[in-house]
């Protein structure tokens, strides 16, 4: 049995990813301390945030090297594959050693996958050592495996104590720094729909001076009671997402500038509109969808496309989105990325 390490221990989507490997008949082998171990062996490593590899900090030149050393080794003794998720680092993606360090990455790994050609051309543009590997797009993925066998999105709002005549928008997962906050906030006041509610299920990431952690926290906790938001806090295990996503009509995507993002994924598998920045992957990724599209880091702009996601017929949009994520698989995926270092 041919077997896989993927160096990550990300909760998101690795899983899946994973699974896909074990429905083609490979053992699959995950978690980030395994690629400085030496005593398995491995046909294939799959790599993924190169970050994550210097413990998601900027790396000193040491563990460049040490990081550079063990990617030397690994081409010794198996084929190498990194899928692209980003860039640039979501935190201090500009510092000068994160630089360094994808250089050192992109030069040593032989091929690259990305989810779609906009990923291809920016990564290219950013790190033109990278145009000189083989660089394949795989296609996007779905998450079908958090559909549950029954849907009832009426209980999953009357469970949040949100009444069925409301337009509910969902924001999942992290809000990474203060400006996506303001993004949200001042785009959704704006917002002119007469009973709209804020489902919030995930954390906001503050940073820097411990004193303008808590003021920004407290900030943003008093403007999310003040609006009647339903929070869903703490971390939401995969079996009950689809408490969340069915609560919802829409999901938003508040961010000023990303690659790629789960919430594609999340809204096209469950059938919900996205609203969604014009920036990254996203543009080509809902092309030719309903789906509202807001000038990336503008309030205004997605103020407007609260509202026109509003006026969307849902259960048209649902099915769109639902063909769209048909065509995107994890199985399709791991079968490109295994023709394109010749282990198909």
């Amino acid at each position: 049995m041919p077997r896989v390490l993927i160096p990550s221990d990300n909760r998101e989507i690795i899983g899946h990813l994973a699974a896909a490997y074990r429905r083609r008949g490979w053992d699959a082998v995950v978690g980030v301390n395994n690629f400085a171990w030496d005593f398995a062996t491995y046909d294939l490593v799959h790599l993924q945030w190169p970050e994550e590899l210097s413990g998601w900090e900027p790396p000193s030149q040491a563990r460049i090297a040490e990081i550079s050393a063990r990617l030397d080794y690994w081409n010794q003794q198996a084929r190498l594959l990194l899928t692209v998720h980003n860039v640039r680092p979501h935190l201090h993606g500009d510092h000068s050693a994160y630089t360094a360090l994808f250089e050192a990455v992109y030069a040593r790994v032989p091929v690259l996958a990305h989810f779609t050609d906009t990923s291809r051309r920016l990564v290219e543009s950013a790190f033109p050592q990278s145009a000189a590997q083989s660089n394949v797009v795989t296609g996007f993925f779905n998450l079908d495996a958090l559909l549950p066998t029954t849907r009832d999105p009426a209980a999953a709002r009357r469970a949040l104590g949100i009444p069925k005549d409301e337009f509910v928008v969902l924001i999942f997962g992290a809000l990474r720094n203060w400006a996506e906050v303001q993004l949200l906030r001042e785009g959704f006041a704006g917002a002119r729909i007469p009973r709209k509610r804020l489902l919030m299920a995930g954390r906001y990431q503050e940073f820097g001076p411990v004193w303008r952690q808590r003021w920004r926290r407290f900030a943003w906790q008093r403007w999310l009671r003040k609006t009647g938001s339903v929070v869903a806090a703490g971390f939401t295990p995969d079996q009950e997402i689809h408490r969340l996503v069915d609560a919802a009509d829409a999901l938003v995507a508040p961010r000023i500038n990303v690659l790629n993002s789960g919430l594609t994924a999340l809204a096209m598998s469950f059938g919900k509109i996205l609203i969604a920045p014009d920036c990254g992957a996203f543009p080509e990724l809902l092309d030719g969808t309903q789906n509202p599209i807001y000038p990336a880091g503008d309030a205004e702009g997605l103020a407007r496309a609260i509202e026109r996601a509003a006026s969307l017929d849902g259960a048209e949009v649902a099915r769109e989105n639902r063909a769209l994520a048909d065509g995107w698989s994890w199985d399709a995926l791991v079968e490109r990325g295994l023709q394109a270092v010749n282990l198909a």
